[in-house]
């Protein structure tokens, strides 16, 4: 399994789930963890939070991420 893009971002600043956790407060460790180990592709505000946080655009940490669209 290849590195989720938030895991990248997220050691490229030399950061631990729990330093991006704390600077994150508006969404939960268990959600941060699940992203990080790609269980769990974000949307809306969720993604907007993460993104801000790391100063990264949305769409960088969906690159690569497979997402299932079901109508």
């Amino acid at each position: 399994m290849s590195m989720t893009p938030l895991r990248r971002i997220r050691l490229e600043r030399g950061w631990s789930q729990d330093d991006l956790g704390r600077r994150i407060p508006q969404v939960s460790t268990s959600t941060l963890r699940a992203m990080d180990r790609g269980d769990y592709i974000p949307t809306g505000r969720t993604l907007l939070h993460v993104a801000r946080a790391l100063n990264v655009s949305p769409s960088e940490l969906l690159e690569g991420m497979e997402v299932n669209v079901s109508t």
